[in-house]
């Protein structure tokens, strides 16, 4: 087919993508985000301390992961995969916390 699934990633997301979108049609939209008429209401954050610790949380996990994703250390190249995989697609979600 010419791609690589790596660590089955393709189906982890598509089946995570349509289960979020099949929760979303069923709850619908939280009670108060939209008054009479239609009008949108802003709904900020609740806690950004608590959203910015469980993003550092995320990111630690993902290290954990993406490292375990490797399967296989058999040869140098393998290994110097996972420093060089792990930071980059980790470091986006606790930068763009930060205030």
């Amino acid at each position: 087919m010419g791609m690589s699934d790596f660590a089955g990633s393709t189906f982890v997301h598509s089946v995570s993508g349509w289960a979020a979108l099949a929760g979303a049609l069923i709850l619908g939209a939280r009670k108060g985000k939209y008054g009479p008429g239609g009008q949108v209401n802003a709904m900020p954050g609740s806690s950004m301390p608590l959203a910015t610790l469980g993003t550092f949380i995320l990111w630690v996990g993902w290290f954990g992961f993406d490292g375990a994703s490797q399967l296989a250390m058999g040869s140098i190249g393998d290994i110097s995969n996972i420093p060089a995989s792990s930071p980059t697609p980790t470091s986006p979600p606790p930068v763009s916390s930060l205030p």
